[in-house]
C-alpha cells in the first residue's frame, strides 16, 4: 500500500474518531474528565491537520512529477519529429500518444482534490509551457503559489473553469468568500447577546404560565372545601401570578386564556429531582399539555438547576390519572441530559406523526376486504413504527452506557499504568540503592583491611624502634626517668615540680604537669 493510501485511510477514520470523542465530552462529569476530553480532541483535530498538510505536500509533490514526465515525452516527440529519418506514421502515432498524455494530466489536474483553484491554474501552464518549450525543467513550479494574488489569482480561476468547461468537468461549489465570512461571523457575533435575551424571556414567559397552571390547579381541586380566608389567600395568589405573568410580557388575553385551560394544559406532569453532593435534594414540577412540552421543560430545567456540585438526577413523566410514569430517567447530569434530548425528539416525533390509537380502539367497518386489509397493514406498520421507535431508544440507552463504560475502563487502564510505571520506577531505584550500599560496605572493609595494616606497620617499627635504643635513652624509661630527675635535683637554681595533691607534678606556677604514657612515649 503507498503512501498516499495511507494518508486517506487515515484521513477517513477522522469523523468515527471525533464521534467517539465527542461521546467521552457528552459523558465527562467532573472537570478533570472534561479537560482531558476536549484535549483529545485539540490532539486529533491538529493530527488530521497534520495529516492533511502531509497529504497536499504528497499531491504537489506528484503532480509536479507528472507535468515533468510529460515535459520528457515532450521533448522525446519533438526531438523523434526533426529527425529526418523518422516516417510522418511514427510522427503522427508520437503526436496522438502526447494528446492523450496532455488529457489524461489535464484531467487528473481538474478533478484533484487536494489542489486549489490556483494551484491548478499553474498546473496548466506549467503543461502549456512544457508542451512549447520542453528542453527547458520547470524548477520549483509550486514554490510561490501561496503569494498569488489579486489579478493573477483571477486569471489562473477563469483559466481552470473554462478548461473545465471545455472537458465536461463539474466545478467544485463555490464558497463564501471571504468579506462574506467576516461578515457572517459579525452577524453571529453579534446573535448571541439577543439570543440570550430572547431565551431568557422565554424562560420568564414559561415560569409565569407554569405558576398560572399551579395555582389554577390548587384552585379548581380545593376552593370548594377550603375557608373563606384561605380562599382569600387562594386567590390573592392567582392574582400575583397574573402579575407576574404581565410582567413577563404576556398579554391580557393569553392569562385568560392560560387560566380557562389549565386543566387541560396539565395533562402531562413532569417531576424533576436533584441531589447535590451534600445530600441536599431541590424538586420541581412542571405541568404540560404533551410529552413533548414536558421533555422540552425537563431538558431545560435540568440544564439551569444543575451545577458542579450535582451528583444525581431523576426525572418522571407521568400523565394525570395514571399511577404508572410513562418516562423515567435517573442518573449523573451528563446522561440524563443525554437520555432528556433522545426523549425530546422522539416525543416530538410522535406529536407531529399525530396521535397513536389505542390497541384496543375500534374503527370504523371498512366497505370492501381491500379497505380492511389495508387498514389492518396501516395498524400494523404503526405497531412495528413503535417498536422500531422504542428499540432504537433502547439501543441509543444502551451505547450511551457503553461508551460511559469504555470511557471509564480506558481511565481506569491509564491509572493502573500509571500505577505500574511508578511501582518499576520504585524498584528501579530500591535496585540502585542497594548496589550503592554494596559499594560502600566494600569500601568500608577496604579501609578496615588497610587501617589494620598500617597499624600492624605502626607498632612493628615501634617496636624496632624501642630494640634499637637503649633503655637510658628510652623516653618514658625508669632509667631515663631517674637520670633525669637526679638531673634536675643536682641543679639548685631550678625550679623542682611539687607533687600535687593527687600524687600529680606541678609546674613552677602550680598547674599540673602532664605524664605521658610511656608506651606513648617509647613510640
Amino acid at each position: 500500500m503507498s503512501e498516499m493510501d495511507d494518508i486517506t485511510r487515515e484521513t477517513s477514520q477522522f469523523t468515527a474518531r471525533m464521534a467517539q470523542l465527542l461521546t467521552q465530552l457528552t459523558h465527562a462529569t467532573s472537570w478533570l474528565e472534561r479537560r482531558r476530553a476536549k484535549k483529545n480532541i485539540t490532539g486529533l483535530v491538529r493530527e488530521q491537520i497534520r495529516e492533511q498538510q502531509q497529504l497536499r505536500a504528497l499531491e504537489l509533490t506528484r503532480t509536479a512529477q507528472a507535468i515533468d514526465t510529460y515535459r520528457q515525452h515532450s521533448a522525446a516527440v519533438t526531438g523523434r519529429a526533426i529527425d529526418p529519418d523518422t516516417s510522418a506514421e511514427q510522427r503522427s502515432r508520437d503526436h496522438a500518444a502526447l494528446v492523450r498524455h496532455y488529457d489524461h494530466l489535464e484531467e487528473r489536474i481538474l478533478r484533484s482534490q487536494g489542489l486549489t483553484t490556483t494551484e491548478q491554474g499553474i498546473a496548466l501552464d506549467g503543461m502549456a509551457a512544457a508542451t512549447k518549450f520542453p528542453e527547458y525543467e520547470l524548477g520549483d513550479l509550486f514554490g510561490n503559489a501561496h503569494k498569488v494574488k489579486g489579478v493573477d489569482a483571477l486569471r489562473y480561476r477563469a483559466q481552470v473553469a473554462r478548461a473545465q468547461a471545455a472537458t465536461g468537468i463539474e466545478r467544485r461549489p463555490a464558497y463564501t468568500r471571504a468579506a462574506e465570512r467576516q461578515t457572517a461571523t459579525g452577524t453571529a457575533a453579534s446573535a448571541p447577546a439577543s439570543t440570550g435575551a430572547e431565551q431568557r424571556d422565554d424562560i420568564a414567559r414559561a415560569e409565569a404560565v407554569q405558576s398560572i397552571r399551579h395555582i389554577q390547579g390548587q384552585w379548581s381541586r380545593n376552593a370548594a372545601q377550603l375557608s373563606t380566608e384561605a380562599r382569600a389567600q387562594l386567590d390573592a395568589a392567582r392574582q400575583a401570578a397574573a402579575r407576574r405573568a404581565q410582567t413577563a410580557g404576556l398579554t391580557d388575553e393569553e392569562i385568560s386564556r392560560e387560566f380557562n385551560t389549565a386543566a387541560d394544559n396539565s395533562r402531562i406532569a413532569a417531576l424533576l429531582r436533584v441531589t447535590d453532593r451534600d445530600g441536599t435534594q431541590r424538586h420541581r414540577l412542571g405541568l404540560h399539555p404533551n410529552e413533548a412540552e414536558a421533555a422540552e421543560w425537563a431538558q431545560r430545567t435540568t440544564h439551569t438547576m444543575t451545577s458542579n456540585h450535582t451528583t444525581g438526577v431523576e426525572v418522571t413523566v407521568t400523565e394525570r390519572g395514571q399511577h404508572d410514569p410513562r418516562y423515567t430517567v435517573a442518573g449523573t447530569p451528563g446522561f440524563v441530559a443525554d437520555e432528556l434530548t433522545t426523549y425530546r425528539d422522539q416525543a416530538r416525533r410522535d406529536r407531529d406523526r399525530g396521535p397513536t390509537p389505542p390497541p384496543g380502539a375500534t374503527a370504523t367497518p371498512p366497505t370492501n376486504i381491500a379497505e380492511q386489509r389495508l387498514s389492518q397493514v396501516e395498524r400494523q406498520l404503526t405497531e412495528l413504527r413503535t417498536d422500531r421507535d422504542t428499540f432504537a431508544r433502547d439501543v441509543a440507552v444502551l451505547r450511551r452506557g457503553l461508551d460511559a463504560v469504555t470511557a471509564d475502563r480506558n481511565e481506569h487502564k491509564r491509572q493502573r499504568e500509571a500505577a505500574e510505571a511508578e511501582v518499576q520506577a520504585l524498584r528501579n531505584t530500591n535496585v540502585r540503592q542497594d548496589a550503592e550500599l554494596k559499594n560502600l560496605r566494600e569500601k568500608a572493609i577496604q579501609t578496615g583491611v588497610e587501617r589494620d595494616k598500617y597499624r600492624a606497620e605502626r607498632d612493628e617499627a615501634v617496636r624496632k624502634l624501642a630494640q634499637a635504643t637503649p633503655e637510658h635513652k628510652r623516653y618514658g624509661s625508669k632509667a631515663r626517668v631517674d637520670a633525669e630527675r637526679n638531673q634536675n635535683q643536682a641543679q639548685p637554681g631550678d625550679t623542682q615540680p611539687m607533687p600535687g595533691p593527687n600524687g600529680l607534678h606541678r609546674n613552677g606556677n602550680g598547674t599540673p604537669k602532664p605524664q605521658r604514657d610511656p608506651i606513648e612515649r617509647s613510640r
